[in-house]
């Protein structure tokens, strides 16, 4: 996989969830002028033995880190291109200028092109932050669709209770996680019940049968102060 097939992929991936961008460039950075700290150069490099690309954020602003065909690690400036309405005219952001659900798009976008491409395990927590429900359901069908002949697993954690579906995932794959009285976390699987495959999952979660849901007091006594 070379840059360009790279860009091509988050083109299509910002096209098909609707960002309003019409293109990223990257732009090449030597990596001294970076000033990363050794330790982090050392993450970064042991972290691509196992990723073909990935982002950092270093100074508020996005870096783009690909492993060409020669396996040599590349540093790239990431920019987002939109066209002016009135004049057409090409206008380059940095990442950090888009929106918070945008900037977690690219984030994850890495993740997705590695699942999909080749033997590898990502945890991601809260999946959903800063994503409509929809997106973080188009993500999942994207990772589920084209990793089926590729022994990769995501992992991730959310409370999108849209994505309690068993049209989109089986039961052993939704596991919930619960605090007792004493701060202790159990995890357990929806398998354990053994809901009909046509059950509503989300309904029967939110009214408490699977438990995992906080304990939220009566609003009526609770009293604000006015200052």
């Amino acid at each position: 996989m070379n840059n360009t097939q790279v860009i091509d992929m988050f083109c299509n991936f910002l096209t098909l969830f609707n960002t309003g961008i019409s293109g990223v460039e990257i732009q090449d950075e030597d990596v001294e002028n970076l000033d990363l700290p050794n330790h982090l150069k050392k993450e970064i490099i042991s972290g691509m033995q196992k990723q073909s690309i990935g982002t950092i954020e270093l100074a508020k602003k996005s870096y783009f880190v690909f492993k060409n065909e020669f396996n040599e690690i590349k540093y790239y400036k990431l920019m987002t291109k939109h066209y002016l309405k009135s004049t057409h005219e090409a206008v380059l952001f940095e990442v950090e200028d888009e929106s918070d659900g945008t900037q977690r798009l690219f984030d994850l976008i890495p993740v997705l092109i590695n699942l999909v491409n080749k033997e590898c395990v990502f945890l991601v927590d809260e999946l959903d932050r800063s994503l409509h429900a929809n997106l973080a359901r188009t993500l999942i069908e994207v990772f589920l669709k084209n990793s089926q002949d590729v022994d990769s697993q995501l992992i991730a954690t959310t409370h999108e209770s849209h994505l309690l579906d068993l049209d989109l995932l089986r039961r052993d794959e939704i596991w919930f996680v619960e605090k007792n009285k004493a701060g202790e976390s159990k995890l357990y699987s929806l398998e354990e019940f053994q809901p009909r495959y046509d059950k509503e999952i989300r309904k029967d979660y939110l009214v408490g049968r699977y438990g995992a849901i906080p304990f939220i007091g009566n609003v009526d006594n609770l009293k604000i102060r006015k200052l």
